[in-house]
């Protein structure tokens, strides 16, 4: 069984990467914190505050800003079971995620779509999942010259 504190924290990390999926969504859109919010009847600051996780957002709440950006609402379920039994990783995961600038995020999305052919954007998928596995390593610079070149 686990402690309270833990079943909170797992709670609170499934509202952060709902949190982040949010934010994701409305980035590749293109829209802004105020077009979300006057959309969907709240403040950008409300918006701000379900992108980070600090605040839950309800079922109704986040199908009405599904159907806004266009995407299935499970998109922004799937992960959840794994937060259980990879509880540490995504710690990590969503640290790092909320310290990407919302402008570097929307450019690479922006970028990316104008891509057409499928062949280019998965060598550049597997070039930037390259480039972070290598930067976690030791010798990452070594490692990345080695798998681009």
């Amino acid at each position: 069984m686990k402690p309270k504190n833990s079943i909170k924290k797992l709670s609170q990390n499934k509202s952060i990467l709902i949190g982040n999926k949010i934010r994701l969504a409305r980035l590749t859109r293109g829209y802004n914190q105020t077009f979300i919010g006057e959309k969907l009847g709240i403040t950008f600051q409300q918006v701000q505050k379900y992108e980070k996780g600090t605040n839950r957002i309800s079922a109704p709440k986040l199908f009405q800003f599904a159907q806004l950006v266009r995407y299935p609402i499970a998109y922004f379920f799937t992960d959840l079971l794994e937060v259980e039994s990879k509880y540490k990783e995504f710690e990590e995961k969503i640290k790092l995620s909320q310290k990407v600038p919302e402008k570097d995020i929307y450019k690479l999305n922006k970028f990316f779509l104008k891509i057409s052919n499928s062949n280019i954007r998965k060598n550049i998928i597997n070039i930037t999942k390259n480039f972070s596995n290598s930067l976690n390593s030791e010798d990452g610079q070594t490692k990345l010259v080695g798998k681009i070149c």
